[in-house]
């Protein structure tokens, strides 16, 4: 059986074109197939569509989430829904074409291995937009735990056994394609020219894409904490160090001790990095409680055709 999974936010124009492409994909298969599709919190009528989709395509159902809880969290509550021995991810923007499906599936079937998008080329965006990807990838590849090819999409072809681990993982921020990369001893890339695809408006606002991309560092790596731990140590040395020459010059060579100036910048420095250092310690605490009080399944506030899928696979 095959499982596919698609995140949806503020699409209501487009949701129905999307259902029933990848509808004709599956059906073209030629194998039993279910398709979830997760309503990300839509503001749109998104979920009234989705509910007329369920009820005119086969074998799909659908989930409305509580609020918007981003891409991979939504992602999340859907395949914790999945029955399938292989399981596709895809987002529902058009920018990643159903068609792609086949081959996807017939390379993880043939491997045994996760099949995944590698998108040499991407859908056109603003220069800010690209610009703040571009920043986001270089951090994110030094200062994380985990290996992560750039460019690399959710869209792909996972085993079973994958999914099970992905889902046992206790994170409060999950990153799809981190956590592939780190339960996969490997995974064959597709790659994909996606620069003449429809093109959708971004939900990424500056301001998320900063969210997003703390959120994933501080669930995937220590790295900041040792970097706290090391700029305190450093300022420590220097105020050390500081204190030092200020006595020497005081006691040695009779030098009255210097101005305010230098105390004030040093006093400015050393609560400056105070605060930091406490925001990200902030951060880490904050992602504690999160994965201590919230799982996906708290963040379904309605949901349609499972009933039908769960009979069809009792036939």
């Amino acid at each position: 059986m095959l499982s596919v999974v698609s995140p949806v936010f503020q699409n209501a124009q487009h949701i129905y074109q999307f259902a029933e492409t990848l509808s004709e994909v599956c059906q073209g298969l030629g194998v039993e197939y279910e398709i979830i599709l997760v309503n990300d919190g839509s503001s749109d009528s998104t979920w009234e569509e989705l509910q007329k989709i369920v009820t005119r395509l086969p074998n799909i159902a659908a989930l409305d989430l509580v609020r918007n809880v981003g891409q991979h969290k939504a992602v999340m509550a859907g395949l914790s829904r999945t029955q399938g021995r292989w399981v596709i991810i895809l987002d529902s923007d058009l920018e990643e074409d159903p068609n792609l499906i086949p081959q996807l599936l017939e390379i993880s079937v043939n491997s045994g291995l996760p099949s995944q998008v590698l998108r040499r080329k991407l859908a056109k965006r603003g220069w800010k937009y690209r610009v703040l990807r571009s920043v986001f990838y270089r951090i994110f590849r030094k200062i994380s735990d985990i290996s992560y090819t750039p460019n690399v999409s959710n869209y792909g072809c996972y085993p079973r056994a994958l999914i099970e681990q992905i889902l046992a993982t206790r994170t409060s921020y999950p990153f799809i394609p981190s956590l592939i990369n780190k339960y996969s001893r490997r995974v064959i890339l597709v790659e994909v020219d996606q620069s003449l695809k429809f093109q959708s408006e971004t939900t990424y606002t500056a301001g998320k894409l900063l969210n997003h991309s703390l959120q994933i560092v501080v669930n995937n790596s220590k790295k900041p904490l040792y970097l706290v731990a090391w700029v305190g140590l450093f300022s420590s040395l220097v105020s050390v160090a500081y204190s030092i020459s200020v006595a020497i010059e005081f006691f040695a060579k009779g030098v009255a001790v210097t101005g305010w100036a230098s105390l004030a910048i040093l006093i400015s420095l050393g609560f400056s990095l105070t605060i930091i250092s406490i925001g990200i310690l902030a951060i880490y605490v904050s992602t504690l409680l999160d994965l201590s009080i919230n799982s996906s399944q708290e963040f379904v506030a309605d949901e349609i055709g499972f009933g039908t899928l769960r009979e069809q696979r009792l036939e």
